[in-house]
């Protein structure tokens, strides 16, 4: 019996063994694979760039969401604006009526508040192009000075937001 004590004391003192470091690495290591899944997934749900397809799909429905929108009309009364010849001699001046057909929503505000803008930009066109009728000095050629109109009112605003332009009233003065 004195043999057994010291087995006993030698397996006491014997270094413990780790307790089941496999285990401990497989669910680190599943864990580390969940996480950097989760990442990768929520950044290209989220933070990557979009690719064509998703930027076509979203203009589309901006477009869609902007042609729900009726069109509205801006109003300009009574604009004295001169009248050129195909020669660039002036003939006279024209009082004219004109409505403005733009998108409706924060374009046709946009155009509202810069109405000033678009008048200027009217007279400094039409004081520099023939808009009248070949032949016929005081009288004005309606689709040469609508597309006229609508070029110059865009161009004044920096974007296209008139759609078209319509005269209403020509009157010579």
């Amino acid at each position: 019996m004195a043999q057994a004590k010291p087995k006993e004391d030698a397996a006491a003192n014997a270094p413990a063994k780790p307790k089941k470091p496999l285990a401990l690495m497989i669910v680190l290591l599943l864990l580390g694979l969940i996480l950097g899944g989760g990442g990768a997934a929520s950044y290209f749900l989220f933070l990557a760039p979009k690719g064509e397809h998703d930027a076509e799909a979203e203009a589309a429905k901006e477009k869609a969401a902007l042609d729900a929108i009726p069109p509205e009309f801006i109003e300009i009364k009574r604009m004295t604006v001169p009248m050129l010849d195909s020669t660039g001699r002036l003939t006279g001046y024209m009082g004219v009526d004109l409505n403005f057909q733009v998108a409706g929503g924060p374009d046709a505000e946009f155009a509202k508040a810069r109405l000033p803008m678009i008048r200027h930009a009217i007279n400094e066109a039409l004081s520099q192009t023939a808009v009248t009728v070949e032949g016929k000095p005081r009288v004005l050629d309606y689709a040469r000075a609508e597309k006229l109109l609508t070029d110059s009112a865009n161009r004044a605003l920096g974007r296209e937001v008139v759609i078209s332009t319509q005269i209403v009233s020509a009157l010579p003065l």
